[in-house]
């Protein structure tokens, strides 16, 4: 799809105070008031943004302007100067954006604004270089230069292209082949101009910038590495294919590095060098031929890369086709992690500690990172490793409650076969640190993890599933992940919460949706039942209508169960 930039050429600069006079208040009602300098206003309507004026500092319009797609107007009122032009698309760029040409530009003083003196260069899309007030423009042979904003050039039109400036007055200028670092002067601050390697250089690219004074170096155009200018010093040697900083944007790395680390590829395999000391935080010899990711945990890189693997797929007796499978891996405190027979499809972190592994020939394992070792194996292919939820249709008092979520984690995966509600359903479980599963896999599922004696290290687990009919979605496991009670529910009512907790034990408030059936079932810190379950009818009349309605096992399920008349 063509990425359209709308370009008026109206480059505004930060509002100022302004003169409180009558005039000017008046003006404020209808215009908002933009830019106040050399002694002019510039106004811009606020129910049409297409109309431009210019007050004195009186309040007096001495000058309006209609802009539109077919005229263009560019002014920070430095010097009291502006530049109207007429605009023109001009096609694509190459890279998905319009371009949009400023042609016949005039230069204007605000003291005689009706009169413009006319130049022979163009402006384009991005001309505006903040925060210089700079414009980028360029002349009958497409050769760019830069013009400040009281019409003076800076920088004659010998250059390709010219990127922005950054913020300490550095810019990219690019010929044909080579390019240099002009700063506001337009100096260059290169002892010499590098190859830049380009196939092609746009005149309207403006997004290349110039950062801590370093560049991509380069004497022939094929070799590359990382140049200080200021320093006048070699930081990477000129030995890449290919080399450029990776942003922080995409990696999960410290908020207040940026750019972190270099991505240098020498024939099709991947180094990874780190900005501030230029260390190897992926070394050539481990051989990649790309980066997934990279995270930073602690002061060490967790990075997952991947080898190109060629395959021959057979696709008939007499057809195969080439194909690629590519086989990732983690590098982490010096070495590679995992053997390569593996063949790992995917894999992602959790808790910036478990490296959860997707197989190529199906199957999951998890590895963790601080124990430096694998803690669980399973047949299927994970969908994912998360955190645990909640119940979100109950509330709960807080007291009862025990968020174990650096303790158990959930893992869950498809969910196949006819009990499945819809086809994005899964199967979780609930899952310690040590890989040892604390209850079955479950459909849609979500727990409650109860801590009855603060004093030991053993917990309760109430799922909440989703069964077929949406009603007994209850199971309670004990600390080793042994069922003890399945297919119930509980809720709260008017008096009570659905469970609570009191004197090292576990009372469930129990009901059977859309009956008259009730009970309350205790527990204590191993699971284990407290007296006997029961049940009972606050409406004995129901009671046939509950046994043709609902069947015995989910009624009388358990051995302890029975009906009691309250």
């Amino acid at each position: 799809m063509i990425k359209t930039i709308y370009k008026s050429f109206l480059f505004l600069l930060p509002l100022v105070s302004f003169s409180q006079n009558a005039k000017i208040e008046n003006l404020k009602k209808e215009y908002n008031l933009q830019v106040k300098k050399s002694g002019f206003i510039l106004l811009e309507d606020k129910n049409n943004s297409e109309n431009i004026k210019i007050a004195n500092a009186n309040g007096d319009i001495v000058y309006s302007y209609k802009k539109n797609n077919k005229t263009g107007f560019v002014s920070g009122l430095n010097c009291g100067k502006f530049f109207t032009s007429t605009v023109k698309g001009s096609g694509n760029d190459g890279g998905g954006y319009m371009i949009f040409e400023g042609m016949n530009v005039e230069i204007h003083d605000a003291k005689n604004p009706d009169v413009g003196t006319k130049t022979n260069f163009n402006f384009t899309n991005g001309v505006w270089n903040q925060p210089f007030e700079f414009y980028s423009f360029f002349d009958s042979t497409d050769k760019v230069g830069i013009i400040n904003s009281c019409g003076e050039i800076i920088v004659p039109a010998t250059y390709k292209r010219i990127g922005n400036f950054n913020k300490v007055g550095q810019a990219l200028a690019y010929t044909d082949t080579d390019f240099t670092v002009l700063d506001t002067l337009g100096k260059s601050l290169l002892k010499q101009p590098f190859k830049h390697g380009l196939e092609r250089v746009f005149k309207h690219d403006y997004n290349v910038y110039v950062k801590d004074n370093r560049v991509r170096s380069s004497l022939d155009g094929k070799q590359f590495g990382i140049f200080d200018f200021k320093e006048n010093k070699q930081l990477i040697p000129n030995n890449y294919d290919e080399i450029s900083p990776i942003d922080k944007m995409y990696y999960r790395v410290k908020e207040e590095k940026d750019a972190f680390a270099y991505l240098a590829k020498k024939n099709d395999i991947i180094e990874v060098i780190d900005y501030s000391n230029f260390k190897n935080i992926l070394p050539i010899s481990v051989g990649a031929n790309g980066i997934s990711s990279i995270s930073e945990l602690g002061n060490k890189y967790v990075t997952i890369f991947y080898k190109t693997k060629k395959i021959i797929r057979q696709v008939s007796q007499t057809v195969s086709n080439d194909e690629s499978k590519y086989c990732k891996n983690v590098y982490y405190d010096g070495k590679v992690l995992f053997d390569a027979k593996l063949e790992i499809e995917d894999i992602k972190i959790y808790k910036d500690r478990l490296l959860v592994l997707q197989l190529y020939n199906g199957g999951s394992m998890i590895y963790d990172l601080q124990k430096s070792s694998f803690i669980a194996t399973f047949p299927e292919n994970l969908i994912t490793v998360y955190d645990y939820e909640m119940p979100r249709s109950m509330v709960f008092k807080k007291e009862y409650m025990y968020d174990a979520r650096d303790t158990f984690f959930n893992v869950s995966i498809p969910c196949k076969g006819p009990g499945c509600q819809t086809s994005n359903s899964s199967k979780g479980a609930l899952c310690d640190f040590n890989g040892k599963l604390r209850t079955d896999f479950l459909q849609d599922v979500s727990y409650i993890v109860v801590k009855l004696d603060k004093t030991q290290d053993k917990f309760l687990f109430l799922t909440h599933k989703r069964p077929a009919d949406f009603t007994l979605n209850f199971n309670l496991y004990d600390n080793d992940g042994k069922l003890k009670l399945e297919n119930f529910r509980i809720e709260d009512n008017q008096k009570e919460y659905a469970l609570l907790t009191k004197e090292n034990t576990l009372v469930l408030n129990e009901v059977i949706e859309k009956t008259s059936v009730y009970g309350k079932t205790a527990f204590d810190v191993s699971g284990n039942i407290i007296g006997e379950r029961y049940m009972y009818l606050s409406d004995p009349a129901k009671k046939e209508v509950i046994k043709t309605e609902y069947t015995k096992e989910q009624v009388e399920s358990q051995k302890n169960n029975r009906f009691l008349k309250k």
